[in-house]
């Protein structure tokens, strides 16, 4: 049961980050132009709103996966509660990211509203799930 809960952990990393992506290279072409589309106090309360997100989203997510997925007894991680736990913490990186990504293609311009869902995806690229202390089923 480990590998397949596992196994399904990492379907759905992989499938948050491609839906990252995919959405960035779809704005990549609709915002070729660099056209600002709304003001610029506008755009940097949106980049100040989306890193603040970031941090509060990532901190929680990461103090309630690392209580989620605590040991037992025998030491080991339970995998239904490691499954959970891993993604409610890649949604959060996730709506952070996405987040970002629509707040550059409002304000028309990658720069530098591209650093936070940046950050975002470093995050979950660097969170893969391993299953380490994972018990077996």
């Amino acid at each position: 049961m480990k590998t397949t809960k596992l196994m399904m952990a990492r379907i759905v990393w992989a499938a948050l980050l491609f839906i990252e992506v995919a959405f960035g290279v779809v704005i990549s072409l609709v915002i070729q132009d660099g056209a600002s589309r709304m003001p610029s106090d506008t755009m940097h309360l949106l980049y100040v709103m989306n890193a603040v997100l970031l941090a509060a989203a990532a901190g929680i997510a990461f103090m309630l996966r690392s209580k989620m997925t605590q040991a037992g007894e025998d030491g080991l991680i339970d995998p239904g509660r490691y499954f959970t736990g891993t993604i409610i913490f890649l949604a959060c990186c996730e709506g952070a990211a996405l987040f970002g990504l629509v707040t550059v293609l409002l304000s028309g311009h990658f720069w530098p509203g591209v650093v936070v869902p940046a950050l975002a995806m470093a995050v979950q690229v660097i969170s893969f799930p391993v299953g380490k202390g994972v018990r077996e089923e």
